[in-house]
């Protein structure tokens, strides 16, 4: 299971094509029979956008890593025994920046 908080992006667009630059932190939940642990990676992009079609696109992205931090991890206590999680697991869809903002196309 993973969690990725986005922040710090900048984008700067040159008619049909855009650079941008963000950070995210990266949430990476690892459970085996006997053990649970937290990874945390500090991410940096690098993209590069292209227009088409009056929709932007990415062209290209760069994923530095800048550190890591692997740390034990224990189970939160379930308050109804009905939770089920949602798993959210190889959809692809193309992302679109209509307009100059983010959203996803499916």
């Amino acid at each position: 299971m993973t969690t990725h908080f986005n922040g710090q992006f900048t984008i700067d667009f040159d008619g049909d094509t855009a650079t941008g630059k963000g950070n995210c932190l990266a949430h990476h939940l690892l459970e085996t029979e006997t053990d649970r642990s937290l990874i945390i990676v500090s991410i940096r992009y690098e993209d590069q956008y292209a227009k088409s079609d009056g929709a932007w696109y990415f062209a290209e992205r760069h994923l530095i890593m800048d550190w890591t931090d692997t740390r034990p991890s224990q189970p939160y206590p379930r308050l109804n025994p009905r939770h089920r999680p949602f798993l959210h697991r190889d959809i692809a869809c193309p992302v679109r920046i209509p307009h100059g903002r983010w959203s996803p196309d499916c």
